[in-house]
């Protein structure tokens, strides 16, 4: 399980170090995908796997899902990190994520998310207001979500 969230920098090389605390339970080889939300995901390989039998049970013949399965899929790749713990991040992964020089890592459970600091600090402007946390538990609760 991934959990917490980490500050980062980039080398002029382009790579990372991954938070010890998340390094451990993603091993030596995993895989990084796109995300829908202009960050990177972060999967071990068995977190992998599962992400993608759960993909591809869906209806492979329905457009939008061969439009998804070809977006992620055509952008994931296998990474190996080095002795320290880094990994090179690609070009086809900086450019769609705004990924320049400063990143957050943030456990989600079962994967990690990879943020352009400017990105993460983006999407979490709503906690801002304190009511939005409340608001937000409300309407998943509306929509059935059980936590």
């Amino acid at each position: 399980m991934f959990l917490g969230t980490y500050m980062r920098s980039i080398d002029s090389k382009n790579r990372a170090i991954i938070p010890p605390k998340l390094r451990e339970n993603l091993g030596h080889f995993f895989y990084i995908t796109i995300g829908a939300d202009k960050n990177l995901e972060l999967r071990s390989k068995t977190q992998f796997e599962d992400f993608l039998n759960r993909i591809q049970s869906n209806n492979a013949i329905d457009p939008l899902i061969k439009k998804y399965n070809r977006y992620i899929l055509g952008n994931t790749v296998e990474v190996e990190l080095d002795k320290i713990g880094r990994f090179t991040i690609t070009e086809q992964h900086l450019i769609p994520t705004a990924i320049k020089n400063d990143v957050v890592f943030v456990g989600v459970g079962s994967h990690i998310e990879m943020w352009s600091n400017e990105n993460y600090t983006k999407s979490q402007k709503d906690f801002e207001d304190e009511d939005y946390l409340s608001s937000l538990t409300q309407e998943m609760y509306k929509k059935g979500i059980k936590l």
